[in-house]
């Protein structure tokens, strides 16, 4: 059940991302909302759901971007794993840890997309602008850590009731002493 919500959450981000905020001007920027999404995956989920969910997120993103085709899964799952085997040494699942995560992560991700594009496409010219990334990277910082409270407040409260249907509809014992 919250995978799914999860991933319904990642598709209206992904609608969100490819048509109103393609329509704001280029000083405001234009974030990438299912980059938020991926970091907090990578932080607060099991293993294997979070990175089958970063997958899926990535295959989506990929329809849309059109660049090479499988670049988007394959950055956000490198991304993923990099954030995972950082959090065994770092501690990446507090709130307060997630905007410098999240600017470094971009930081990141930009990088390594600019550098897979440039080599895999010969002719193809590939802006590398400071300004737009600079802007980029702190629109994801400033939205990341309101994206990681309204996250972490949707994983909780369905996770959560599915913990509560179970002792609520539980039998009571014919125990009076055992309550």
């Amino acid at each position: 059940m919250l995978t799914f919500i999860f991933i319904t959450i990642g598709a209206l981000l992904l609608v969100i991302q490819t048509s109103i905020t393609t329509m704001l001007p280029d000083w405001i920027g234009q974030p990438d909302l299912i980059f938020l999404l991926v970091i907090y995956l990578s932080s607060r989920f099991e293993v294997y759901r979070g990175a089958a969910i970063t997958l899926l997120l990535g295959l989506t993103m990929d329809i849309y971007a059109g660049i090479n085709p499988g670049l988007y899964p394959i950055i956000y799952l490198g991304l993923y794993a990099v954030i995972r085997l950082s959090s065994r040494h770092l501690i990446v699942n507090e709130a307060s840890h997630q905007p410098p995560l999240a600017a470094a992560g971009y930081l990141l991700m930009s990088g390594a997309i600019y550098l897979f594009v440039t080599l895999t496409i010969p002719d193809g010219e590939v802006l590398w602008s400071w300004r737009s990334l600079l802007l980029q990277d702190i629109i994801i910082a400033v939205l990341a850590f309101p994206s990681y409270q309204v996250l972490s407040l949707v994983q909780t409260t369905f996770s959560d009731r599915r913990k509560r249907s179970l002792f609520i509809n539980r039998s009571k014992s014919g125990n009076r002493f055992i309550q």
